[in-house]
């Protein structure tokens, strides 16, 4: 995860900007959500795979994990893998790119208990805090289509241990995001 060298010097103490001016000692923690990936970490192994059989691997757990696009027949692509296999290797991964179905790139929050995801009780728990408890989400009635979030907490303070407590406290006071 990517942090600006700003957050990490301001939590660190840092007192450039208004920190001398408003007496800031540094301190706290980051607490960052972001979504859960389902079709979009298989696009990530297409995009670092550096080998053609590399790429045959990731197929086939495509088949059996991915959701792959309404429009192709996985079976007809089996029995024309000596074509696919022809291809110029940037080819093979424009090809695997294409089958995702880029609707379900990341995990519904309605599939939040499909065992098949894997999400931890943890995010459970923050997920259903903030999209049932809210007052800033009471208007989202289609949790079909509302991604699950997980959460990562970086050490870059000197308190993480309030990570749930902090989060808690933003998504009550429902902050613009």
């Amino acid at each position: 995860m990517h942090f600006s060298a700003r957050l990490k010097n301001v939590i660190n103490g840092e007192q450039g900007g208004i920190s001398r001016e408003v007496g800031w000692q540094g301190g706290g923690s980051v607490v960052v959500c972001e979504l859960m990936k389902w079709n979009a970490r298989y696009i990530d192994q297409i995009q670092a795979a550096r080998s053609a059989a590399e790429l045959q691997a990731l197929w086939e757990k495509m088949q059996e994990q991915a959701f792959v696009s309404y429009g192709v027949d996985c079976d007809q692509f089996d029995e024309h893998a000596e074509e696919f296999a022809r291809l110029s290797f940037a080819d093979q991964k424009r090809f695997l790119l294409e089958v995702l179905d880029k609707n379900q790139l990341y995990v519904n929050l309605s599939g939040i208990d499909d065992t098949d995801y894997q999400v931890r009780e943890e995010d459970k728990r923050l997920n259903r805090q903030s999209y049932g408890k809210s007052e800033c989400h009471s208007d989202v009635r289609d949790l079909a289509s509302t991604a699950c979030f997980t959460v990562a907490t970086y050490r870059i303070g000197s308190r993480p241990e309030q990570r749930y407590s902090l989060l808690s406290d933003s998504l009550t006071r429902c902050p613009a995001w």
